[in-house]
């Protein structure tokens, strides 16, 4: 059987993963001095909640190498072939942690997927790599098709506000202050 795993930050909620029979690598945020498990122990809509009414600004960390591990020790026990595609190496180091835990496990029958991108594009990913699991296409057939696939998506967003990208580092100050009328 060819199974998916995607990070939390494919905006899936731990009800369609589990609805598509995907796997989920939470990412782990610590607000002041608790940390949480995106999407287990901590909403989305809780995490606004705290992101405007906390004085501590949130800080995100990739997922831990165990957590791709035990996932990853299940696909191998089961026989079963896993393709993970995960949030790009250019923003997080989710993509090496899943790499150190393949090596850890050793089994060759889970292909990784650095997709390049985020939120939405991973989410358009992994919808494409279950529909082509359901066509009966091999997992190396597959990998190919998502290789190909992320050259060819553009994402684009908008936000409200750069006070949160600026906070976290994303954009500097100047950037930030930049008033939106001015945007283009």
């Amino acid at each position: 059987m060819i199974r998916i795993l995607v990070d939390t930050s494919s905006d899936y909620t731990v009800e369609e993963i589990k609805a598509n029979g995907m796997e989920l690598a939470p990412l782990h945020i610590t607000i002041g001095e608790k940390d949480y498990r995106d999407g287990y122990d901590l909403s989305k809509d809780r995490f606004y909640e705290l992101l405007t009414s906390s004085e501590e600004f949130p800080k995100t960390s990739q997922p831990t190498p165990q957590d791709f591990v035990d996932v990853f020790e299940d696909v191998q026990e089961k026989g079963d072939e896993l393709i993970c595609i995960l949030l790009s190496s250019k923003l997080s180091g989710t993509f090496q942690s899943a790499t150190l835990a393949k090596s850890i496990v050793d089994y060759d029958n889970i292909h990784l997927v650095d997709s390049l991108g985020a939120t939405h594009m991973i989410r358009i990913m992994a919808d494409y790599a279950l529909d082509l699991v359901k066509e009966g296409k091999s997992a190396i057939e597959i990998v190919a098709a998502l290789e190909e696939m992320k050259s060819k998506i553009k994402v684009l967003a908008v936000v409200d506000t750069l006070e949160y990208l600026c906070k976290g580092g994303r954009v500097s100050k100047t950037a930030a202050g930049i008033p939106a009328s001015m945007a283009f």
